[in-house]
């Protein structure tokens, strides 16, 4: 009776399992003279909680990827085989369940050609609003903005967001 009753507490206890992750004034810049470039004070933070309010753990895995002793880990453990098992295990992603809680997205777009940056401009604005369509049931604390930057050829993207979505859902995609 007691190995039973605690079984089913262990199960209740997975099935409450949630993870959130939050970007916090993730700004990203993509320019001719370099590669990319964060912004110092960008925070990605994986965050875990129990029973859907207890946090048990946060990770700021922005300065786990920095850390070059995890970096050269992380380099030596994947291999292109590896890359594929997880690529077939996620081709379900579609039907995870999560919920964006809060998403502010502002992109900034530049070509030399102003002309060409204008039509640019129109063209993202149309793709994101489909996407946002396709994945954004209610638009309470969502926004973005798509501004032109002329005269030079850059892309920045400022993001805060929270998605927020169960372990067991995650679990139960990879497995299908």
């Amino acid at each position: 009776m007691i190995l039973i009753i605690i079984i089913v507490l262990i199960i209740l206890i997975f099935l409450t399992f949630n993870i959130k992750i939050e970007t916090k004034n993730f700004q990203i810049e993509f320019s001719k003279n370099s590669l990319y470039s964060i912004s110092e004070d960008s925070k990605i933070l994986l965050k875990i909680y129990l029973l859907f309010f207890f946090k048990i753990a946060q990770i700021d895995l922005i300065k786990m990827f920095k850390n070059k002793k995890i970096k050269d880990k992380i380099r030596n453990k994947i291999s292109l085989k590896k890359i594929k098992n997880v690529g077939s295990s996620l081709q379900h992603i579609d039907k995870l369940r999560y919920a964006l809680e809060k998403l502010d997205l502002k992109i900034g777009v530049g070509i030399e050609d102003p002309a060409f940056t204008a039509i640019l401009i129109g063209y993202v604005s149309i793709i994101l609003s489909f996407f946002m369509a396709k994945i954004v049931k209610d638009f309470n604390n969502k926004k973005y903005e798509i501004n032109p930057l002329y005269n030079s050829n850059i892309l920045k993207i400022k993001l805060d967001c929270v998605i927020s979505f169960n372990i067991i859902d995650v679990v139960s995609v990879t497995k299908i």
